[in-house]
């Protein structure tokens, strides 16, 4: 019993250290999530994370990838090919470049007719201006739903990160007759050093050290468990399943 107790001690530690080299994804998930009207545009928030620009001469990457992204829109709202569904990916600096209004009134996302004609932009698209730092910024692309389709998906793209910032990614589309429209997917944002989200990366060490710390009290513990297991009290087997259940804690 000892024994096995061990052994099933033994490799969940194992585990626990696979884990603490292994970081999985920040990912931002999307399932079923609806688009809300504010102003003259429909929107959903995508996500919002610092991310830290990759070094070229460290071989590092830092992006923003779209996996399996797509629109849902009702059957019975079908019979039409639609505007366009789009992506809008800006630093925070740049928020700005975003939108804009006509005779300074108030500030829309979507090209009003006014604005139109004022030249400076397409009327029911979204309002998007190059950044002064560089003018391929904002990214803004996205997909339009053909007649009587119901999905619509986008093709998986990766953004790279030149330039340290806070990122935000909103889906927007001005096209009032795509009503209950639906997003799903995922799109993961990537770190030089990983995949934790950029206000996280500092604290990175500090979990290591935490959890090493965490790991070789863990040991002491169950070695001590199983040398004296003829005289273990309940309390302690209650003092093992929490201890149990911490390793486990810090494995999801």
């Amino acid at each position: 019993m000892t024994r096995l107790r061990g052994t099933a001690v033994s490799a969940l530690l194992l585990l626990l250290a696979w884990r603490l080299v292994v970081t999985e994804g920040s990912v931002h998930e999307y399932i079923g999530e609806r688009f809300v009207s504010r102003g003259n545009a429909f929107v959903v928030h995508g996500g919002s994370e610092g991310i830290v620009a990759a070094s070229p001469d460290k071989n590092e990457t830092s992006y923003i990838r779209f996996d399996k992204v797509a629109f849902w829109r009702p059957k019975g709202n079908a019979n039409f090919t639609s505007g366009s569904v789009q992506a809008v990916v800006f630093e925070v600096e740049d928020r700005e470049t975003i939108g804009g209004s006509a005779y300074g009134g108030q500030r829309e996302v979507c090209c009003t007719a006014d604005l139109a004609k004022l030249g400076v932009c397409t009327q029911g698209q979204i309002i998007r201006r190059p950044s002064s730092k560089d003018p391929d910024w904002p990214r803004v692309f996205g997909v339009s739903f053909h007649k009587n389709k119901v999905v619509a998906r986008m093709t998986e793209t990766q953004i790279p990160i030149t330039r340290t910032g806070m990122y935000n990614l909103y889906f927007i589309h001005c096209d009032p007759n795509l009503r209950e429209l639906a997003l799903a997917g995922k799109t993961v944002w990537k770190n030089p050093t990983g995949y934790l989200p950029g206000r996280m990366a500092p604290l990175m060490n500090f979990y290591r050290f935490m959890s090493l710390a965490f790991v070789i009290l863990a040991v002491f513990w169950f070695s001590q468990y199983a040398r004296f297991w003829k005289e273990i009290l309940q309390l302690q087997n209650c003092i093992s399943l929490v201890v149990i259940l911490g390793l486990f804690e810090m494995l999801m």
